[in-house]
């Protein structure tokens, strides 16, 4: 990786968009190169990211990517598994939570699909309010966020990433896979969001839940078979993260799971 960030840019670095690409491009060339020369036939896998990522315009951060796969040139011959991390707030954003989930899948040559914050923060406000001018607010503020959440998937599409539908259109899905009144814990959402996954290409997801969290077995864990089901080709998977385990244990059951054709 090397750092893009608008503030790394302009007032550690003091380069150009140019310049700063120019860092990944010959970082890359530099790697295929003495690949070439020192390990020729070993089995190499390369990886690259723009640091600060948040912190980096979503269309820079992909014509960075882009011009180190130009110089890599991955192939077909190793497929990436497209994985799709649904579930539990914490374990399913806080590496924490999920000991570094995202770190193994990568470094196992998956790519990784996690849906934004946002999605939680409208289906909390919009299932969770209690009557009353709490909810009123809570409707105002719903609307609200909606148009910005729109707002940040066009730019996030526009730059060639993969997103989930807006809120909206994903709790319609919901009621396609499940019973939009399923609101306890994960509820509906999770049903949604793998349905939006498998849609969108991901036919392996993860159900990263913490264990011991009753209503998010219930109503999560409990849609699994129905959701298979009704999204032929799909490979949905339960994790707990149980502090009693060792990580080994839990990366082993998610290696022999999503080694399985889908």
């Amino acid at each position: 990786y090397n750092p893009t960030s608008v503030a790394q840019r302009e007032q550690v670095y003091g380069m150009s968009r140019e310049e700063i690409k120019g860092i990944a491009t010959s970082g890359a060339e530099l790697c295929e190169q003495l690949r070439v020369e020192m390990m020729d036939g070993s089995d190499i896998r390369f990886e690259y990211s723009p640091e600060s990522f948040t912190g980096t315009e979503p269309e820079f951060a992909a014509e960075v990517c882009n011009a180190v796969i130009d110089i890599w040139r991955p192939t077909a011959e190793r497929p990436v598994k497209k994985v799709a991390l649904v579930g539990d707030i914490y374990t399913k954003y806080c590496h924490l939570g999920n000991w570094d989930l995202e770190d193994w899948l990568t470094a196992h040559g998956c790519e990784i699909g996690v849906n934004g914050l946002t999605w939680h923060m409208l289906y909390y406000a919009d299932t969770h309010l209690d009557g009353g001018a709490v909810r009123w607010v809570g409707r105002a503020g719903v609307a609200g966020l909606s148009r910005l959440q729109r707002r940040m998937a066009d730019i996030l599409q526009g730059a060639g990433f993969t997103v989930l539908p807006p809120y909206p259109e994903l709790k319609a899905l919901a009621a396609e896979y499940t019973n939009s009144a399923c609101a306890v814990g994960g509820g509906w959402l999770l049903a949604a969001e793998t349905a939006a996954w498998v849609r969108a290409g991901y036919a392996r997801v993860l159900g990263v839940l913490p264990f011991g969290c009753l209503p998010g077995h219930i109503y999560g864990r409990g849609q699994y078979a129905a959701l298979q089901r009704k999204l032929p080709g799909s490979r949905i998977v339960g994790v707990d993260y149980d502090a009693g385990l060792r990580d080994g244990t839990v990366a082993s059951r998610i290696r022999r799971r999503l080694d399985l054709e889908p």
